[in-house]
């Protein structure tokens, strides 16, 4: 399947920031709770949030795992976890498992998925790390279909977490619930935003590109507040030191790269640059119906196609605005000319 954007490989050497969602965490991991959920729309940071706390668990002494969920294609939110998937990502995590701990139980592929996890988590509990515990993360619960999650929430997480010495740390995007009763209420919640400055995400830039003219990226993108790292990622692969020029289908790779764009893509472009150009930052779908001059009915199917995508969120009531950093981003184009509406 296509994944709704491109991840970048995790990089120590090229983590910037984060400090106070550190401290969050280690004070979670400090606390009872046994279930963090990391949330937060696309390329906000979550896998590298993830990935630079498992490591520092990991050297601090505490027994981790980092662990990717299989993945099906979200855009169709009744898609299923196919068995012999999770099976194969049980069997997976058991691999890993028996390198540090050999008494964890084997898989017997014509069992039920959930009783082997639940028997696996006796055993690696009791027998090989009684007392302590257990920090499982979790990538990719933001990359599931709804119907995915859910079976993967109740087949697999549930039977681990019958044992509390197992923690979880889980991404999610950030209108995702938990819907197990026994999950949600050992839950803390953890919302990653932008980087907390502008002068964090121009140092994020030069890490991700030593050889960049920063100050004529600033000139060319003069509005972009450079505090969202999944957009500074996707800039720094068009921006180059010689004459630094933003190729005018751009504001299309950008958003395709954060999201997988429906069929109509030029038409969502399109709308997504008059709502940044809207003398408001929130807007309705009267506005949406003013600007396109659809019918409500239809604005409503392109606010909810918008929100499916995450590239926007709601405010309250019946307002919306497109998502942070995605917004500023759109802005500093309109700027800079290299995309013009249709309004």
């Amino acid at each position: 399947m296509q994944l709704i954007r491109k991840r970048k490989m995790y990089n120590p050497d090229q983590f910037v920031g984060r400090t106070t969602e550190q401290a969050y965490l280690r004070g979670w991991a400090a606390g009872r709770k046994q279930l963090l959920t990391i949330t937060g729309p696309p390329g906000i940071g979550k896998t590298w949030f993830v990935n630079n706390s498992y490591q520092q668990l990991k050297a601090d002494g505490q027994i981790a795992y980092l662990v990717n969920l299989p993945i099906t294609d979200p855009r169709n939110d009744q898609n299923a976890l196919p068995p012999e998937v999770l099976q194969d990502w049980a069997s997976q995590l058991l691999i890993e498992l028996n390198q540090d701990c050999p008494q964890a139980y084997g898989f017997d592929l014509g069992r039920e998925v959930s009783s082997q996890l639940e028997k696996m988590a006796q055993d690696i509990c009791q027998r090989c790390w009684p007392g302590q515990s257990i920090f499982f993360f979790v990538d990719g619960g933001d990359l599931l279909s709804q119907v995915a999650w859910r079976q993967f929430e109740r087949q697999a997480i549930e039977p681990l977490a019958r044992q509390a010495a197992i923690r979880f740390v889980i991404t999610l995007k950030t209108s995702q619930p938990i819907k197990s009763f026994i999950l949600k209420r050992r839950e803390q919640r953890l919302e990653l935003g932008t980087l907390q400055a502008r002068e964090q995400g121009l140092q994020q830039m030069h890490k991700l590109n030593p050889e960049l003219d920063l100050a004529h990226c600033e000139y060319i993108l003069a509005d972009y507040t450079w505090d969202h790292p999944g957009l500074n990622m996707l800039l720094v692969e068009h921006l180059h030191g010689d004459g630094v020029v933003l190729p005018p289908d751009l504001v299309t790779t950008v958003l395709s790269e954060l999201e997988a764009l429906p069929e109509n893509g030029s038409e969502t472009i399109n709308l997504l640059a008059c709502l940044a150009h809207h003398d408001s930052d929130t807007w309705s779908a009267d506005t949406i119906g003013q600007i396109m001059n659809i019918s409500l009915a239809q604005a409503w199917e392109w606010i909810n196609l918008l929100n499916h995508h995450s590239f926007i969120t709601n405010v309250g009531g019946p307002n919306f605005k497109i998502t942070d950093g995605l917004r500023q981003f759109l802005r500093a184009a309109l700027g800079q000319k290299l995309i013009e509406p249709k309004c």
